[in-house]
């Protein structure tokens, strides 16, 4: 039982409260508790507002929020942005219900009925305290939500690999805890206990403040307004960058559209450095997917649009007709003519949609397929700054159509991607893109290569795959061996050992031993082997790619023989050297391989040096 002067202590703290004044409540207490209009007035007012308004949005709100849990629940908190959406619904629901609460306690006939406590001080730390907690919750998971789509488009390669699912539950977790920290010192400064209420004339529950409560509660709420500022800022911040990325591409593709084709036929510095590093990708393969990797598509297919026209509306559609044309000029290699002929297509799809005569859903499929065209152009006449703008807005605009994200189409285009970043030197930005890439097929075909792998026997090419899966393990084969190659050039010769194994399991399966890709891997794993001296496993591998080659004339088997004719010159075996390198150049010249046949060239000289150097050296003893 509480003694008399425990009892005088806290009636003096309730005077002391209810006398000075409503500072120590919201402003909104401090705004009933001032007679501007009349009492009748103001019950109505408050009835309308507080209690209907507010507390039928509220209550749908709250609706909404647990549809859209349970939604997120069921979709999967795998990705990032469910997981941030989910928290933010999490926030949102905790918001609104807090309303429908407050909007109950503010009810005037709830106020002033019999009940023994004060409802607007109930609800100030039951309703008002934790919906600003929420609110502040809400604002910043906002603004770490717009940062994620701000990095999409300042960073899209790379997105995948900062804001990462178990980064962003941690992010949530510290929003969280962090809003909540920030108001408890509030429930340890202020309790509810009985106070004698002047105006009603009884004794009753309501607010009491211990000594330093208004302090406390100052430095709380201060708290709380810089978290939603900061956060406002955050978000304005993270706007602006998105207006100015935006605004810089819609420049850039209004000149695209109305510029020639004299860009993209420059650049020959980088041009030898594409051609060497993607050597062993330009061969035409069975599958037309390979050589759309890296960059050597004939632009993104109608159909992948669901725009299946037939003949008669193909005549009958000009643009339709003129992009026919163009694509057409790009398979016999006239990029000169193919990439005018996607300008015109460019500059009549605008005046198309201008005068109405085509739809803005056709009229961005059209500007789609020919910035595919233009980027794989500027791809393989090495102008790589054009072709990364114009595949990253051929992303876009798969994306906008509704094409998600796993797609093989958003895929291919990403390993596209990776490959410039690559070779201009943005190595964080590369490997971002080839680890997105493998990361979204792998467990599109991990129910294949367990059948691959419980077979004793494995056939060369399984004939139940259809053209999608095969189009799946081709890429991810593609980007395994080019992350290989990546590996293999920053000298991490461990994983891309990985890499090229893996590799070459879809090449086998795929396409078959008697594919150039799977000499292609055969020659990268003896590549490395080279490299790390482990010179008769290469040899090994070497061998084995020139017998398939021969057996099944596949051109790039040229650039076999160099290689092993560069691990004789290693072993000082000079004769078997040259004609390694010599059966290299006869190869590459019958099949036309320009880079084997300057691989073999280079092979032939050294070995013609070291011949010479061999013999002034018997001459001299």
């Amino acid at each position: 039982m509480d003694t008399v002067a425990e009892r005088y202590e806290v009636q003096t703290m309730v005077s002391e409260r209810n006398y000075s004044a409503t500072t120590c409540l919201s402003n909104l207490c401090d705004f009933l508790e001032t007679d501007f209009v009349g009492a009748d007035l103001r019950n109505i007012l408050e009835m309308i507002f507080f209690v209907f308004l507010s507390g039928i949005i509220s209550f749908f709100g709250a609706i909404g929020n647990l549809m859209n849990i349970v939604i997120l629940c069921k979709q999967g908190l795998k990705d990032s942005i469910n997981i941030s959406l989910f928290g933010l619904a999490m926030s949102d629901l905790g918001s609104v219900v807090t309303l429908v609460w407050m909007s109950i306690c503010f009810n005037p006939f709830f106020r002033y009925s019999s009940i023994p406590f004060e409802s607007v001080d109930i609800q100030y730390l039951s309703a008002g305290w934790p919906h600003v907690c929420f609110a502040r919750i809400t604002s910043w998971i906002t603004a770490f939500i717009t940062f994620e789509r701000c990095l999409c488009v300042a960073s899209p390669m790379r997105v995948r690999q900062i804001i990462t699912p178990r980064r962003t539950t941690v992010v949530l977790i510290v929003i969280f805890l962090v809003m909540l920290g920030s108001v408890l010192p509030v429930y340890d400064a202020i309790h509810i206990s009985f106070f004698f209420h002047a105006s009603r004339n009884l004794s009753l529950e309501g607010l009491v403040y211990s000594i330093n409560g208004a302090t406390v509660e100052y430095v709380s709420f201060s708290i709380s307004v810089f978290a939603q500022l900061s956060s406002f800022a955050l978000v304005i911040i993270c706007t602006l960058t998105l207006i100015a990325n935006l605004l810089e591409k819609s420049r850039w593709r209004r000149s695209v559209a109305v510029t020639g084709s004299g860009q993209g036929l420059s650049g020959k510095d980088r041009r030898s450095k594409l051609i060497s590093f993607l050597r062993c990708h330009n061969s035409k393969s069975t599958t037309p997917r390979i050589n759309a990797v890296m960059g050597m598509s004939y632009g993104i297919t109608l159909t992948l649009f669901g725009l299946n026209l037939s003949k008669k509306e193909e005549d009958n559609d000009i643009l339709t007709q003129k992009y026919r044309d163009a694509r057409l000029a790009h398979m016999r290699q006239d990029l000169k003519k193919a990439d005018d002929l996607y300008h015109e297509c460019l500059k009549l799809a605008s005046q198309l949609v201008e005068s109405k005569s085509i739809t803005e859903e056709k009229f961005l499929t059209a500007r789609t397929l020919m910035y595919d065209g233009l980027a794989d152009i500027a791809m393989q006449t090495g102008n790589l700054e054009t072709a990364e703008l114009l595949y990253k807005d051929t992303m876009k605009g798969c994306l906008q159509h509704g094409m998600a994200l796993t797609h093989n189409t958003i895929v291919e285009i990403s390993l596209k991607l990776a490959s410039i970043y690559a070779i201009i030197g943005k190595k964080t930005e590369a490997e971002a893109g080839y680890m997105f890439c493998i990361q979204t097929q792998t467990p599109k075909l991990k129910e294949r290569v367990q059948q691959w792998q419980d077979k004793k026997t494995p056939t060369v090419l399984h004939p139940e795959m259809d053209e999608t899966e095969k189009d799946t393990a081709a890429l991810l084969g593609m980007a395994l061996g080019s992350y290989g190659r990546f590996l293999l050039y920053e000298k991490r010769y461990q994983e891309a050992l990985g890499m090229f194994e893996k590799a070459l399991l879809y090449a086998k399966h795929v396409l078959g031993y008697n594919s150039d890709q799977y000499i292609v891997v055969l020659n990268d794993l003896a590549t490395l082997y080279i490299v790390t001296n482990h010179y008769q496993e290469a040899e090994n591998l070497l061998l084995e790619g020139i017998n398939l080659s021969s057996k099944y004339k596949l051109k790039e088997g040229a650039a076999l023989y160099s290689n092993l004719g560069a691990i004789h010159i290693r072993n000082r075996n000079i004769e078997d050297a040259i004609k390694s390198c010599q059966a290299g150049l006869e190869y590459a010249k019958k099949f036309d391989h320009k880079t084997a046949y300057s691989m073999a060239e280079s092979c032939l000289k050294k070995a013609a040096t070291l011949m010479s150097s061999s013999s002034d050296k018997k001459t001299n003893t």
